[in-house]
């Protein structure tokens, strides 16, 4: 006999981890403050893709 499968309705939820971190953080004036874009430079031959 076959039976029912239950229907469970999942949520899914709009996650932006910019949104969780302070505007005054650390690593945020960090970033502001620093150019990392030469590492982008360096790091293009080490990787495989």
């Amino acid at each position: 006999m076959m039976g029912r499968k239950k229907f469970a309705m999942k949520q899914h939820h709009n996650l932006c981890l910019d949104d969780l971190v302070s505007p005054s953080d650390l690593y945020r004036k960090i970033d502001e403050s620093l150019d990392f874009s030469f590492i982008y430079d360096l790091a293009k031959d080490s990787n495989c893709a």
